[in-house]
């Protein structure tokens, strides 16, 4: 029980890096929602690149409890991935809709 704890914990605190560096570099799609970021008056560093679970959802409005995805082409054979994703989300009380842009 005590390892599984520690590699949890090891695994929060990748997810979290990688959310850090992805908040460092945008996609484009992405910086066309949030064109100002991290300087945008909705979208604060702690939201934007949000880790639940095993995932890392792109803007989160925590105030609302909700998700943005922001997916390009590349999502299009990650579908059943992207479902997964939504229903982690909204099984931490955050609800979820996303914009494809081809």
């Amino acid at each position: 029980m005590q390892w599984q704890s520690r590699q949890q914990l090891k695994f929060q605190a990748l997810l979290a890096e990688r959310a850090h560096c992805f908040r460092h570099n945008l996609t484009e799609n992405e910086r066309i929602l949030c064109p100002g970021f991290p300087a945008s008056s909705w979208a604060s560093p702690s939201s934007v690149k949000f880790p639940v679970d095993r995932y890392i959802l792109d803007f989160v409005a925590p105030a609302v409890k909700l998700a943005v995805e922001v997916d390009d082409r590349s999502h299009e054979l990650k579908r059943t991935a992207d479902a997964h994703r939504d229903r982690t989300s909204r099984g931490s009380g955050i609800a979820s809709c996303g914009f494809r842009r081809s």
